[in-house]
């Protein structure tokens, strides 16, 4: 029983092979102009912005400066409103939490999340095992807003 099932198996997977129009070797060109058209650039006074996150109000950004350790929320059209000294270096990404009062920063060369709340005051840090491996660590987070998950 166990051959016949084998045969029937072997069998069927190359009906499906047959039945597939694989043609890899064919090539194609996409004619088309870009779907996405530059509207607006705007400049801002934050030393090597690192990720990007909208904020709760959606009239407002999040973003940290990797050369200064600070967070910076910031209108839709680059003023700060708001800068925040938080305890971390090398900060990478940023994600707002789904309570709109504290945020995750990524630090990519100490391989960790960071936790802090509007004002800087860490909540808690959490190190991802692995990601320190010399050529870099962390570079962006966000988080899954409808089961609260946060990928990175």
């Amino acid at each position: 029983m166990i051959r016949f099932e084998k045969i029937f198996l072997i069998v069927i997977v190359i009906i499906f092979i047959g039945s597939c129009d694989c043609n890899c070797t064919k090539i194609v060109t996409i004619e088309e102009e870009p779907i996405i058209e530059l509207i607006n650039a705007y400049s801002i006074d934050v030393d090597e912005p690192s990720g990007l996150d909208l904020a709760l109000d959606n009239m407002s950004l999040w973003t940290v400066s990797d050369k200064r350790s600070k967070v910076y929320q910031i209108d839709l059209i680059g003023h700060i409103l708001k800068e925040i000294s938080v305890p971390g270096t090398d900060l990478e990404g940023i994600t707002l939490d789904l309570d709109g009062n504290t945020l995750w920063v990524v630090q990519e060369s100490l391989g960790e999340l960071l936790q802090v709340d509007t004002l800087g005051n860490e909540i808690q840090r959490v190190l991802i095992a692995g990601v320190r491996d010399g050529s870099g660590g962390l570079e962006g987070i966000t988080l899954n807003s409808t089961n609260n998950h946060l990928f990175y």
